[in-house]
């Protein structure tokens, strides 16, 4: 554009049939050459305008428990479990990025923040992210709510998950290597101030992957494989730690935590597994060693119907008062109702609770379907509807 409207500013200097003069001449080209700047500056400014999206979850459960203590054994109801707004952009140049999620609370209230990022590319290979996000420790936590295999994410992970921390991270991409190192407030701090007692003085998270199968990360970001999908491998380890009670609130607590994961795909196919380790150095008392395991598949029968299953353990430390091991089944299926994507899915499921959840460390959730318990055999069936947009 700019050269066409350089080739009419020429014309108008010089073609004699416009009896113009000179001065003239020089002003009609000097308001189309700035009108020409003004449309193409519109043109980059719509590139960086914000893309805002987010995703609803509605569930139906009902959950059983056979406890002599309750009244009545099942639970039953729908539940909006998760909706989300999220904006994200370029600013500037495609080198300076941003995002920020809230999500409306299950029981009511205004807007909970999520994410506020930004991010920088220093080079091709490379980048800053600075704000509030998830740190690089547990694959399933990085997985996104709506790219899950079964309705949730697992018991195991709610109980060693490191939910979003303030902070920066950088990572690394080069070819099948991906490594990200990151300097945080500590596990499950978000919206804190730096003056929370909920923070550790310092949190530093490493972790590694190779992508052992597969020409580009882009499977790996969900856990799901359609039919058309291309073979991918992905293998990955991380170590955080953190420590508190040497600055004003926090606590005089030190944890621990390693993680290592695997994750193959293929065409209709998917398996997954990860195990957590969490050492934790409290107050008083020794050191508490808590292990965590997840193996999770899932398989196409149709186009657009997926089964899948996921076992998962919470084992306790044996000097807790709580050492009970809690073990969670799950078996289920997904319907894509927009072929190849997650806008639009219906999941069923059935979760088994194998141990008493009382005498475990696994807190009740309504997310991962755990209602209070003091006797094992605890069930519950629930079904999803997705919207992604």
């Amino acid at each position: 554009m700019r050269i066409a409207i350089a080739l009419a500013a020429g014309f108008a200097l010089s073609a004699p049939s416009l009896a113009q003069t000179a001065e003239e001449s020089r002003a009609l080209a000097a308001e189309l050459l700035a009108d020409a700047a003004g449309r193409t500056s519109a043109i980059d400014a719509a590139a960086f305008v914000p893309e805002i999206g987010g995703y609803f979850q509605l569930r139906y459960n009902w959950n059983n428990r056979s406890d002599s203590s309750l009244v009545n054994d099942n639970t039953i109801g729908f539940q909006n479990a998760q909706t989300k707004l999220s904006a994200t952009g370029k600013v500037y140049s495609d080198k300076i990025g941003y995002r920020v999620q809230a999500q409306f609370p299950r029981d009511g209230g205004g807007l909970v923040l999520d994410d506020a990022f930004g991010t920088y590319m220093l080079d091709d290979d490379t980048k800053v992210t600075w704000g509030q996000f998830k740190t690089p420790i547990l694959r399933e936590e990085n997985m996104s709510d709506y790219k899950q295999l079964a309705v949730n994410r697992s018991v195991m992970h709610a109980e060693f998950g490191q939910g979003r921390s303030q902070g920066v991270v950088m990572v690394y991409t080069k070819g099948p290597i991906r490594v990200a190192g990151a300097f945080t407030d500590g596990i499950k701090t978000a919206n804190s101030d730096f003056d929370s007692a909920a923070e550790s003085d310092y949190a530093f998270t490493g972790r590694f992957d190779w992508r052992c199968c597969g020409d580009d990360w882009k499977p790996g970001e969900q856990f799901t494989s359609f039919r058309d999908d291309p073979i991918f491998g992905q293998l990955g380890a991380a170590l955080h730690y953190q420590s508190g009670g040497d600055t004003f609130n926090t606590s005089d607590t030190s944890t621990f935590l390693a993680t290592i994961d695997a994750q193959f795909k293929g065409p209709g196919w998917n398996v997954f597994g990860a195990g957590v380790w969490r050492c934790t150095d409290p107050t008083v008392g020794d050191n508490i060693d808590d292990f965590g395991l997840l193996v999770q598949g899932g398989i196409f029968v149709a186009d657009q119907t997926e089964l899948f299953g996921r076992v998962d353990s919470v084992i306790p430390d044996g000097d807790r008062v709580n050492d009970d091991p809690f073990t969670t089944l799950t078996f289920g299926a997904n319907h894509y109702l927009s072929p190849n994507s997650h806008a639009a899915k219906l999941t069923g499921e059935v979760l088994y609770f194998l141990d008493e959840q009382a005498s475990s460390i696994v807190t009740p959730s309504t997310l991962t379907g755990v209602l209070p318990s003091g006797d094992d055999g605890q069930w519950t069936f629930r079904v999803q509807m997705q919207l992604v947009f």
